[in-house]
């Protein structure tokens, strides 16, 4: 028996080990994966770094066959004798004034600049001549991709020729290659060949008005690119530019570089030909694509655009910048620009038209224009073929048309001058989401101190002050939301929902400790009883549980359920129309201003049911002296605030309408007035205005219309609340109220882009509106034959009555408040409408009348007078008394 357990034990023992061998070697293996997967990390890095070098290496190749022929000594070139001009030799074919254009970019004539030198050539300069005759003529490559290194500049213009594309016939200016003739006086021997350069180079000079010199002293100097740069650009605010190549390539220069010779900080090929157009595009205009710092459009004379994301300055370069490639024309683009103030990019080719794009996720085409036709000839070209093509853009007055308003992806990108209020809550108090919402759009970040404790928010603004110091020039106020008095019902037995059914009686007590239940419930409001009589209206749960009081006792309400509802403990009371008797300002509301606001400078405490001017007070008191710089707003949330606005607009920094709690207070049909009576008052006082409103992701065109309205009325910032706090899509809320926001500023520009000059008659029509609120006239009378001056009018919705005088009876059948009148003069017309009127009993005598008629009987609507009317007939109105008044009786 022991022998056997001693084999178990060993089999045990065997085991074990065998486990444990198992498990090491599982480890060991692992570590080999890992060891595997690192080399081939290391390899695949290893061979991108290989054919960097590669590439490196063929450009360098290229970069000294190009460097060759630049110190060989050229063929004396013959001298026009009856021009006395001196020609090139090799003239190319695209140096003809047919061809100037695809040149030079502009159409502009090719100049020949030569260096001064001095020295003989040796007996081998006939050779060096012919071997930079075969370069500079005959084996210059072309400079695109595609295998194309083995074709001449010769067959590519015959090509060219052929198929009616742009090729880019460029000088080189001041090239080490080039070297001036001996001047005409000098003699046969010494003018056959040209000497080389001796001395220092020569100085940068500047050409002033008046013809004399000034020395330039170089700041900087960018190297780096292997052959002509044809375009640069510069970023909006950072110290980057952008060059384009003819080397193909697109390069990023930081000019802050404390160095003279500046390395690029990026260098990208994006085209397989020339660069030759470069435009910076906004930050502002591209943050909403998730790239802060701005965009660069490219355009190559292969057709296509690319669009670069800027570095930031401390990015490493070249790899990450490229955003989007796209084939947008058919030959060369010559030129590119960004509107300053929308998404819109235009480009101008050598196929005759310029393109509209719209920057966004994914560029769209918007339009085409015939640039032949549209353009002005100074910003024109020739191309191969002797078509006039645009060599530059311009767009600085740009029409905004319907279609673009209504486009999905068109936004203008102007700032914003209505702010968004965000309530910062546990779906985005961390730096990674509260960066996010600044980019999205939040400009005041709102603590609700109605939940949390000092060290939640404490930690909250925290990392908001930190994603604002990760972004340039970026700010957000922060706004304390006090808690504020609050009326709210008591606590239920075993902390259990209670079911109240309707038409059921209910039992409202002041002891704030009493635990209901079906029969009977608690609240901590102590002066219910006598705030409150028989037919008050009670609403609890936000209004979601209707009360009506049918009797008041000492500490006791009764009221009748009017919906069934299940009620939960300590839900929010409302009392319309009631005088509430509580402090404005209550202890917790204290220690949070004291202990939080102060200490975290807070640059705004909005107070919850302001209800009079002394509340405001009592906040502008706690803060005290040191809280001075602290703006207060008051939160309208009660008929009584309402009917208090006027001392409270005079106490307040600003107004915030609850239009929630607003809507228990008032009948909803009402809600949208006391709204635009709040905005309208404020916006007199010169006070800013909050509209607060609660919002889902992704809102329904009310919700928007909403959001449109307010900004239109003249709000100065909206606010998002469970949205932001504790939705699931902070950010898009966000967005979607930005482009709200965008989107309602842009009503006045589509307001204000009626075709101007109006006509004379829809002048008058407005005119004669205006004045008749401005004199509160009673009476517009128009005197018509067509009815066009009457409908122009009632577009308007003046609020006097309007009474249209014609002798159409067509006219007089499509008119609400017409009188036709088949014959008489102006003045009799005139007088028949007021007693038209009188007889109505729409004006009395001495009542200001609006008339709008025609010079004479044939002409149209262009007299607007205000006339008074009397007891027999009408006159112009007295504006003094005495005797020298003038009055004009008809």
């Amino acid at each position: 028996m022991e022998s056997v357990e001693d084999a178990l034990k060993y089999l045990a023992k065997q085991f074990e080990s065998a486990n444990v061998a198992r498990v090491q070697w599982q480890d060991e293996k692992k570590q080999f994966q890992a060891q595997l997967h690192e080399l081939e990390a290391q390899k695949k890095i290893q061979d991108d770094y290989a054919k960097e070098l590669v590439l490196q290496v063929k450009m360098l190749e290229y970069a000294l066959q190009q460097e060759r022929g630049r110190y060989m000594a050229i063929i004396p070139v013959p001298k026009d004798k009856a021009t006395n001009r001196v020609e090139r030799a090799n003239t190319s074919p695209f140096n003809s004034p047919r061809n100037a254009g695809g040149g030079g970019g502009g159409g502009g004539k090719e100049q020949t600049v030569f260096r001064k030198g001095s020295s003989n050539l040796s007996s081998s300069s006939s050779n060096a001549s012919l071997k930079h005759s075969e370069t500079k003529g005959e084996s210059e490559v072309s400079r695109g991709g595609g295998g194309r290194n083995e074709i001449s500049r010769n067959d590519v213009s015959v090509t060219r020729s052929k198929e009616g594309e742009t090729f880019i016939s460029r000088p080189r200016v001041n090239s080490k290659a080039d070297k001036i003739l001996p001047p005409p006086s000098a003699s046969p021997a010494t003018s056959s060949v040209a000497a080389p350069v001796k001395g220092p180079p020569p100085v940068e000079v500047t050409t002033k008005v008046n013809g004399s010199f000034r020395a330039c002293k170089m700041k900087l100097k960018l190297s780096g690119h292997l052959d002509g740069v044809r375009a640069i650009c510069f970023h909006p605010t950072d110290p980057l530019l952008v060059s384009g190549s003819e080397d193909c390539t697109v390069k990023i220069w930081n000019l802050a570089s404390k160095n003279t010779e500046v390395e690029p900080v990026a260098t990208l090929r994006l085209h397989t030909e020339s660069v030759l157009a470069v435009a910076a595009i906004k930050p502002e205009h591209s943050s909403g694509l998730g790239f802060r710092n701005g965009l660069v459009a490219t355009g190559s004379k292969d057709g296509t655009i690319g669009l670069i994301a800027f570095p930031e300055i401390t990015d490493k370069p070249y790899y990450k910048f490229l955003v989007h490639r796209m084939e947008a024309h058919r030959d060369a683009i010559w030129g590119l620009y960004a509107h300053p103030y929308t998404n819109l990019l235009f480009s101008a080719s050598a196929d005759a038209c310029v393109r509209v794009w719209g920057i966004s996720a994914e560029p769209t085409l918007k339009c085409t224009l015939g640039a032949s036709v549209r353009q002005h000839p100074s910003g024109l070209g020739h191309n191969i073929d002797g078509v006039l093509v645009p060599t530059c853009v311009s767009a600085y007055k740009l029409e905004i048309s319907e279609s673009q308003i209504l486009d999905r992806d068109f936004t203008r990108h102007r700032e914003r001058k209505t702010k968004i209020i965000c309530a910062i809550g546990p779906s985005c108090w961390s730096v990674d989401m509260l960066g996010k919402l600044l980019d999205a759009g939040m400009n005041v970040a709102r603590f609700n101190f109605s939940h949390g404790d000092h060290t939640v928010h404490g930690t909250a603004l925290a990392n908001l002050r930190a994603a604002v110091a990760q972004r340039e020039h970026c700010h957000c106020a922060v706004l304390l939301d006090t808690k504020g008095p609050e009326i709210r019902t008591g606590a239920l037995k075993h902390h259990r929902p209670i079911h109240l059914i309707a038409g059921q009686t209910l039992t409202i007590t002041t002891d704030g400790d009493f635990e209901g239940d079906t029969s009977r419930i608690g609240c901590n409001y102590p002066h219910l009883a006598t705030s409150v009589a028989p037919g008050s209206r009670i609403l609890c749960d936000d209004g979601t549980l209707q009360l009506d009081v049918t009797a008041c006792r000492s500490n006791e309400v009764d009221v009748n359920v009017l919906n069934s509802h299940v009620l939960e403990e300590r839900k929010s009371m409302s009392l319309p129309g009631a005088k509430i008797r509580i402090p404005g300002i209550t202890d917790k509301d204290k220690h949070d201003l004291v202990h939080f606001a102060l200490p975290y400078a807070v640059d705004i405490v909005s107070g919850s049911f302001v209800r009079s001017a002394a509340n405001v007070r009592a906040i502008r008191a706690c803060l005290g002296d040191a809280g001075k710089h602290i703006r207060i707003h008051a939160k309208i949330e009660s008929l009584e605030a309402l009917e208090n606005l006027d001392e409270i607009l005079a106490e307040a920094d600003g107004i915030h309408v609850s239009r929630g709690d607003l809507g228990m207070e008032l009948q909803p049909e009402q809600v949208f007035l006391a709204q635009k009576l709040i905005i309208r008052k404020a916006n007199i006082a010169g006070k800013p205005m909050l509209q607060s409103m609660t919002k889902c992701p992704t809102p329904t065109s009310a919700e928007c219309s909403d959001v449109a309205n307010a900004v239109l009325d003249g709000t100065d910032a909206v606010m998002l609340s469970a949205e932001t706090a504790k939705g699931e899509f902070p950010v898009q809320a966000v967005a979607t109220m930005s482009r709200s926001l965008n989107y309602s500023r842009l009503y006045a520009k589509t307001r204000d882009a009626t075709p101007r000059p109006v006509s004379v008659c829809e002048a008058a029509s407005s005119s004669g509106v205006e004045m008749a609120l401005d004199v509160q006239a009673k009476l517009i009378v128009s005197l018509t034959d067509s009815g066009s001056s009457t409908l122009k009018i009632a577009k308007y919705r003046p609020e006097a009555f309007v009474v249209a005088v014609t002798a159409s009876a067509h006219v007089a059948r499509q008119g609400i408040s017409v009188l036709r009148a088949m014959t008489g003069g102006t003045d009799d017309l005139i007088l028949k409408a007021i007693e038209f009127a009188k007889s109505k009993g729409w004006i009395d005598d001495g009542d200001m009348v609006v008339v709008l008629h025609g010079l004479t009987e044939d002409a149209r609507t262009s007299v607007v007078k205000i006339i008074q009317a009397h007891a027999h007939g009408y006159a112009l109105p007295l504006h003094q008394k005495g005797p020298n008044a003038v009055s004009r009786l008809q």
